[in-house]
């Protein structure tokens, strides 16, 4: 099933994700950047603040802004999608 959503509804998908014990390692963020599209794991993240990701340690820290995650990947399979309105 793919859940379409809002800014406000992506933290609480991976705040979900995160906090009920799923295997994070088997999920993936697909992020566009000025070149296409990325995939992050959901792995390095290390913070979730109110509207941006932190990924990776303090001393190579990347913020990644949460309107920039165009969907959620668990398997390869999209379990959260951003609505395109």
């Amino acid at each position: 099933m793919i859940y379409m959503g809002r800014k406000t509804e992506i933290r609480e998908v991976l705040s979900r994700i995160i906090w009920s014990g799923n295997d994070v390692r088997r999920y993936e963020l697909v992020i566009r950047n000025g070149k296409g599209t990325r995939n992050i794991k959901l792995e390095s993240v290390s913070r979730i603040l109110s509207d941006r990701l932190i990924v990776g340690t303090e001393e190579s820290a990347k913020v990644i802004p949460l309107h920039r995650i165009i969907s959620i990947l668990r398997n390869g399979e999209v379990v959260w999608q951003r609505s395109s309105a």
